[in-house]
């Protein structure tokens, strides 16, 4: 993958001119057919220049890609949503993306479109309010995050590549790879992307509380303040011992998550902490490197994993050229453009006529240990969806704690003034 400047779209341009004049009509269409699409530079992959190329190539349809650095992309869609100068086509999660974006208002209703019967797992898709399908799916399973680790370096470093089942099991491994004189850093952090920061709570917070989940709605309730949950704290403690031992990249405030993918595939670093992604990025692009997962051990021997209930999809806003970015949305959903993703990036496809290529041995075993026998709680996100426009906030209050800004309690205090404003101004039951 290609790394694309922050603070910049970078604009990828794949057009084509039909005539009208003695040329036959493509699809059905005259004309030129040019469409919008805007998404996040976290979620672009490269495969998508060349799907479009070969779109263009078959119907004459054309897609202007804007990408937008991951931390503007929100703020932006917002604005343009507010004006009415929207995106043709809207790449983002789904459904718990649904409540930013007011989808029932904003965006067109995909639920008799002609794929929807090819889908794996439409119910993964329905927005929890009307029941209807907003977005053509990406991947038919949730996200789940992890370690990802370089095999080779725990290879050279003795070090026995076996899921740790403690919290102490991991810290002693990466103390062991911080010792070793080698330089290799244990962890590779990139807080220039706080949302990178923000999976280890995210995915840890609701482990902590796993054997009581009605903390949840206590939460919603205005029953019971965040700050007061203990294993919140314990929480946001263990992630901060990372940055206070050592135990991450000095540069982690600078560093970028295509340089921590990098650093990961090229040995100078050992681990970074992510989602499922990871592996099918990093071996994209250093097909050669040996990548592990192991699940994050938030709790002494606890055999559940974190995973959430969205998946990346394409939305059409009801302001853009709906029309044809409908038209084009089922045209990307063929086989035979799909099967050119999943052929760069392997993994579990949304259609079930699309082949999902080679999925790399260490995703498919979590998949298999976990999602598939219902050992996972949902991540924090999904469960607090309706805090979505602020919980970017809170994630800078994370990059403060590791920077030395903020104590753990403070993260949380400082969160419960944001948190209970937000939720009085929205009027919510016991705010």
């Amino acid at each position: 993958m290609k790394k694309i400047a922050v603070g910049l779209c970078v604009f990828f341009l794949v057009f084509g001119w039909l005539f009208a004049n003695g040329q036959k009509e493509r699809e059905g269409r005259a004309g030129t057919i040019e469409l919008s699409l805007m998404m996040p530079q976290s979620s672009w992959r490269d495969v998508y220049a060349d799907m479009a190329a070969a779109v263009k190539a078959d119907t004459g349809y054309s897609v202007e890609f804007q990408v937008i650095p991951a931390d503007q992309f929100y703020p932006l869609l917002q604005t343009k949503l507010a004006t009415g100068e929207v995106p043709d086509i809207v790449k983002y999660n789904v459904p718990t993306n649904n409540t930013e974006m007011n989808a029932n208002e904003t965006m067109v209703d995909l639920s008799n479109e002609p794929w929807i019967s090819r889908l794996v797992n439409p119910n993964i898709l329905k927005d929890p309010q009307s029941g209807k399908i907003f977005a053509l799916p990406i991947e038919s399973s949730t996200f789940f995050g992890g370690i990802y680790y370089n095999k080779a370096v725990l290879k050279k470093l003795g070090i026995p590549d076996k899921q740790p089942t403690t919290w102490d099991e991991l810290l002693n491994i990466l103390r062991k790879i911080k010792q070793s004189g080698t330089g290799i850093v244990p962890v590779a952090c990139s807080e220039k992307e706080s949302w990178t920061t923000q999976i280890f709570m995210t995915l840890g917070f609701p482990i902590s509380i796993a054997d009581r989940p009605q903390i949840w709605n206590q939460l919603l309730t205005n029953k019971i303040k965040w700050s007061q949950i203990p294993e919140f704290k314990t929480i946001l403690d263990r992630y901060n011992t990372l940055f206070k031992e050592g135990l991450v990249n000095k540069d982690h405030l600078s560093f970028t998550y295509d340089m921590a993918k990098e650093a990961v595939a090229s040995g100078e670093a050992a681990m970074m902490i992510n989602g499922e992604w990871v592996i099918i990025d990093i071996l994209a692009k250093w097909p050669n490197a040996e990548i592990g997962c192991w699940n994050i051990p938030f709790t002494d021997n606890c055999d559940l994993i974190a995973t959430g209930n969205y998946v990346g999809g394409f939305f059409v806003p009801k302001k853009g050229n709906s029309a044809a970015a409908r038209k084009f949305l089922e045209i990307w959903s063929r086989p035979k453009y799909q099967n050119m993703l999943f052929a760069a990036f392997p993994g579990f496809p949304g259609l079930n006529d699309v082949n999902g290529g080679n999925v790399p041995p260490a995703v498919q075993n979590i998949v298999d240990t976990y999602i598939k026998t219902g050992k996972y709680v949902y991540e924090m996100n999904a469960t607090m969806n309706v805090a979505s426009p602020i919980l970017s906030e809170l994630w800078k209050y994370y990059v403060e704690m590791t920077a030395g800004m903020k104590t753990p309690e403070q993260v949380l205090k400082a969160w419960d003034v944001l948190y209970t404003d937000y939720m009085k101004a929205r009027k919510e039951s016991g705010f």
